[in-house]
């Protein structure tokens, strides 16, 4: 598993894995009682739509690969990586849909105004 195939692991899916369900869910928010520690009131927070966590007592977050270093103490990347892929083999359904790049507007007005300025100038003229 590389970094990317990581990162479109739902974390979410991954944190139902290790036995945390959220507490509430409003939107693309979902709480939990902090895997980090014991806790009455949720203060961890999941942005599913982000794939994004937040533990607002430690003042922390990030990503999955972020979030299996803290979990498990690990020092190297490769080791989490390792360890998400052994949690997530059992969960098809957990990874995100590949995300499409956005297209580039600055770029597609620069080729239309190179196609406008060519079609009426010299063949002479090159737009570079």
């Amino acid at each position: 598993m590389n970094i990317s195939e990581a990162k479109r692991i739902r974390i979410v899916d991954f944190l139902q894995s290790l036995g945390h369900v959220p507490v509430r869910i409003r939107h693309n928010q979902y709480w939990y009682l902090s895997p980090f520690r014991e806790e009455q009131m949720p203060s961890f927070k999941v942005n599913d739509k982000l794939n994004e966590w937040y533990d607002f007592a430690l003042s922390e977050g990030g990503g999955i690969i972020e979030l299996v270093l803290r979990l498990y103490r690990l020092c190297s990347v490769s080791e989490a990586l390792r360890v998400i892929e052994s949690r997530t083999n059992a969960l098809p359904s957990a990874r995100l849909p590949l995300a499409c790049a956005e297209p580039d507007i600055g770029e597609a007005m620069t080729n239309m105004v190179c196609l406008l300025y060519t079609s009426d100038a010299a063949d002479d003229m090159q737009c570079v």
